[in-house]
């Protein structure tokens, strides 16, 4: 009470506070923070049995390879995303842009992912039902672009492959006098 703070920095300038007055921390009465915490409690409950759930529903369809007929048995609905790229911005699409990058990794010879995805509170059982090649470059003006920037891609990930192992086989030594 009735001291100066040091100099702090902000984000428009530098401060100097003053303590005019000190309040004792208190605990609310369970009373006022009772209906706070009983929604809370039963959103987060809520979550995780959906997750549970998803997780189950997952383990089923991954033994019966059949994500339709398992979704019928339990009587949950399946939705047709449609195609979609990696880039985003272009697609239409239903399914969720956090899991996109996860469904790129699925394949033929395992279209079911491996792990419930889940976004926005909401949790995903996802498979591949099949993919199509992107449009080609028809002209010498596209291909050439598309070629360089297929240069660029992969010079990129030999230089992070690169600097990934740089990193696994550096020693780091510290000078005892700085």
């Amino acid at each position: 009470k009735g001291e100066l703070s040091s100099l702090i920095k902000g984000d428009s300038g530098y401060v100097i506070l003053y303590v005019e007055d000190v309040k004792a921390p208190e605990v609310p009465s369970f009373e006022t923070v009772k209906e706070k915490v009983t929604a809370d409690f039963s959103k987060e409950e809520a979550s995780r049995l959906a997750k549970e759930k998803a997780e189950n529903f997952l383990a089923k369809v991954q033994d019966s390879k059949n994500l339709e007929d398992t979704a019928k048995a339990e009587q949950l609905g399946v939705n047709e995303s449609g195609f979609f790229s990696r880039n985003a911005q272009k697609t239409e699409t239903t399914f969720p842009a956090a899991l996109m990058q996860t469904s790129f990794l699925l394949s033929n010879s395992t279209p079911i992912a491996k792990e419930v995805g889940s976004d926005a509170g909401k949790f995903y059982v996802y498979k591949l039902l099949e993919r199509e090649l992107p449009r080609l470059p028809e002209n010498g003006d596209e291909e050439a672009a598309y070629r360089a920037n297929l240069i660029n891609v992969k010079q990129q990930q030999i230089l992070e492959a690169w600097l990934v192992h740089l990193e696994s086989k550096a020693t780091i030594t510290r000078h005892q006098g700085l």
